[in-house]
């Protein structure tokens, strides 16, 4: 996957995340050199993840704290959804502090 061009604009670059939906690339739009998230999900799926998500973050994108989705379509085998790049996941934060504690969980989810 690294290396292939989505939708004539946007490249992936490497993988940065994976979960139960599919993988989780960083990317660059080719246009402006902007950095890019590309998550990346198999056709196959009987409900599609992504779409569902893609939804949700339709009725969201005038909150600076959710991602602005760039593109969201289907090439063969797979779906997609491209958007901005933010920073790292909860499962990174996890992994980086070994504990969330409840308080610190409940400030995060307040901002999200």
């Amino acid at each position: 996957m690294i290396g292939k061009i989505i939708n004539e604009k946007y490249e992936i670059l490497k993988e940065i995340g994976k979960g139960g939906f599919g993988i989780v690339y960083k990317g660059k739009n080719l246009f402006n050199d902007e950095d890019i998230a590309v998550k990346v999900e198999r056709k196959d799926k009987v409900v599609s993840s992504l779409k569902h998500e893609f939804n949700i973050m339709q009725k969201f994108k005038s909150d600076r704290y959710c991602p602005i989705v760039m593109w969201y379509g289907t090439i063969k085998e797979k779906s997609f959804i491209v958007m901005t790049l933010h920073g790292n996941s909860l499962e990174k934060l996890k992994k980086k502090y070994i504990k969330l504690s409840m308080k610190s969980v409940c400030i995060l989810g307040k901002r999200i």
